[in-house]
């Protein structure tokens, strides 16, 4: 077990820095989603139950790998490590990441807690580039891996930026913080037989990252909310929600200020329903995507705006004791809208998108999952039904 987490954690150590907060995510730039993505962001989540017994393990590992588009790839990745060292002391590990619209920073948290049912935290997210490791402190009750948990933390990124950025052989100082960015957490959940509950709410504070060279000033602040709640045993009912929003806005001396409003969210109930070896999902979804420019030149201008209401269907169908297909359907209208100067006019889309899904899953005893799915284009099925392809695993240990 020891070597299996030094394993994971040395893959997660090998893969891309992901704390350069002020490198990442200050810069304008037009993100946007194809009329389709929401349904393919739809058919790569992984069924219900694998987020119950992942929120109830100790430790494991989640994720899912998926075609957005002949440029673009849907991940999210989550490893989480947790042991107890005494009754009162226990240790913590945990990566997070997401992509969607735009390469966003990975979250590592390092964290050592005192306590047993209230329990103090400390955490921090290291880089090997110091300028850009954070610090938090959080105060909560529960277990990270029990029943009953809650969490509320604040953390301090990059706050060693201006002391670190020192001339180098790379070359001279060439920005520095007016204000690091300050994240306020709040999260936990709870879990029975009966039931399933987890929220996690963030705020980034305004923070500011000044360019000496070309004394452009860069501004950020946003917030993420999200949240599912279940109820029932055989027949589940159940809301899945989430809203994120980033505010950025660049300011050079004597030029006029660019802002920027990115707005990610959905909506989602279903119905679950089991008979034996079969399990039977209904849903809707209601999603938006939208990415606002304003600027006081026309050609800086942008606008990229997606809604899609869907309704969704998937069959789950244990066909021996190691592996179950999954049937999915999943269509609705959706409808775009893009401004820029590119296009020389406001250009509205809409349409009906229809996809199947089938995939099988690999598994033993709850303990690991692999799920081979494809997706299948049916409102355009010809000449390339093909819509692609998703991998989904998760381990529990």
């Amino acid at each position: 077990m020891k070597r299996l987490w030094f394993s994971l954690i040395l893959l997660v150590y090998l893969s891309e820095d992901g704390q350069a907060y002020f490198d990442d995510r200050y810069q304008i730039s037009r993100p946007y989603l194809q009329l389709e993505n929401f349904l393919d962001i739809k058919a790569y989540q992984p069924p219900i139950q694998w987020e119950r017994d992942y929120w109830a393990a100790d430790a494991g590992f989640s994720g899912s790998v998926g075609s957005l588009s002949m440029e673009r790839f849907y991940l999210k990745y989550d490893l989480k490590l947790d042991q107890e060292l005494s009754e009162t002391t226990g240790f913590s590990y945990r990566y997070q990441e997401e992509q969607i619209y735009e390469s966003n920073p990975a979250q590592q948290e390092f964290g050592f807690r005192l306590g047993s049912s209230w329990r103090f935290d400390l955490y921090g997210r290291p880089a090997h580039d110091k300028r850009f490791g954070g610090l938090g402190l959080g105060f909560g009750y529960g277990k990270p891996q029990g029943p009953q948990y809650v969490r509320l933390g604040r953390l301090y990124q990059n706050p060693l930026y201006n002391q670190k950025s020192t001339p180098s052989d790379d070359g001279p100082i060439t920005s520095e913080a007016v204000e690091t960015p300050t994240e306020d957490r709040f999260l936990g959940h709870s879990f029975g037989p009966n039931h399933f509950i987890w929220f996690d709410f963030s705020l980034m504070r305004p923070s500011q990252l000044r360019q000496l060279d070309s004394g452009r000033t860069y501004f950020h602040q946003g917030f993420k909310a999200q949240g599912r709640a279940e109820g029932g045993r055989e027949l589940v009912w159940g809301f899945w929600g989430r809203l994120e929003e980033q505010r950025r806005r660049e300011q050079q001396s004597g030029n006029p200020a660019q802002s920027q409003k990115i707005e990610l969210g959905w909506a989602d109930i279903y119905l679950r329903q089991t008979w034996g070896p079969l399990n039977l999902t209904l849903g809707a979804q209601r999603a938006t995507f939208r990415n606002h420019i304003e600027a006081e030149d026309l050609a800086e201008q942008y606008l990229h705006h997606l809604e899609t209401d869907l309704v969704y269907t998937h069959l789950e169908w244990a066909q021996t004791p190691g592996s179950t297909w999954i049937l999915g359907l999943i269509s609705g209208p959706a409808w775009t809208q893009k401004q820029f100067a590119e296009v020389f006019k406001n250009s509205e889309e809409q349409s009906q998108q229809t996809k199947a899904n089938i995939g099988l899953v690999l598994h033993q005893s709850n303990r690991w999952r692999l799920y081979f799915n494809t997706s299948w284009d049916l409102d355009h099925p010809y000449p390339r039904p093909w819509d692609g392809g998703n991998l989904m695993a998760e381990l529990l240990f």
